[in-house]
């Protein structure tokens, strides 16, 4: 069994981005560049601020690598998180897998709804050999709507079983 925890807000400081930064070890937040805001404020929670331009952003990120090759041995892999958003919105959880010729985003079946309440949502991933025979590495990726709101992260796990 393998695990990933995400860390505590306090770890973070502020950033504010029109393209992609880099907020913590083999950590990412990221949206189509030029194409709106993002911004990190760590308080109680993990804060994500999205400001869409228009266009509006075609992808809103929080990138996270897991950099054990053990994750390309498990045969199932679960995500947990709790969440909040001000305005109801939709998360796609997406495991990317880094292959030699580019990646392919391997997302759950369904979408989390996020809404006013902190809540715990979760995203389950059935691996096969078939999708890893190639597969280097395995990151997990949050894509949020691109619309302006407000997104709290109070915690995020991850599980795999080999």
């Amino acid at each position: 069994m393998l695990n990933y925890r995400f860390p505590s807000a306090s770890e973070f400081t502020e950033v504010l981005t029109t393209g992609r930064a880099d907020i913590g070890e083999n950590i990412h937040i990221a949206l189509d560049p030029d194409r709106g805001i993002i911004k990190l404020e760590p308080e109680e929670s993990f804060r994500l601020i999205f400001e869409p331009s228009s266009p509006a952003p075609r992808w809103v990120e929080l990138g996270i690598a897991l950099p054990d090759k053990g994750w390309l041995e498990c045969r199932s892999i679960h995500v947990k998180y709790m969440a909040c958003a001000q305005k109801p919105a939709r998360v796609r959880v997406a495991l990317r897998l880094h292959r030699s010729d580019g990646f392919y985003d391997h997302f759950s079946g369904l979408d989390n709804e996020v809404h006013g309440i902190p809540e715990h949502v979760s995203a389950d991933f059935v691996m096969s050999a078939q999708l890893l025979e190639h597969a280097q590495k395995c990151d997990l990726h949050l894509f949020f709507e691109s619309a302006a709101n407000v997104f709290d992260l109070h915690d995020l796990v991850v599980t795999g079983l080999r």
